[in-house]
């Protein structure tokens, strides 16, 4: 489900106003981080966490704040 949640942030990000393209480049391979991260049978969850910050404030400040809160709470129950 985290994935799928990644994957609808990614589109939105790819269409908000409010990102400019620099960012929008710089969340993108962020959360394709998250996403090699996730799929690896060990994954580095300190790396996922502390990519994840980044995206978060950024995106907050955008308005996309209900996928954030989904995502966030998935992130924030990694152990690691």
């Amino acid at each position: 489900e985290l994935y799928g949640l990644l994957e609808i942030l990614e589109r939105k990000v790819a269409e908000s106003k409010y990102i400019s393209d620099e960012q929008k480049l710089i969340i993108e391979s962020d959360i394709g981080t998250i996403k090699s991260q996730m799929a690896k049978p060990q994954p580095n969850f300190g790396v996922v966490k502390q990519i994840w910050n980044g995206i978060e404030k950024t995106v907050t400040a955008s308005g996309l704040i209900e996928i954030i809160n989904k995502i966030s709470g998935y992130i924030s129950n990694l152990n690691g």
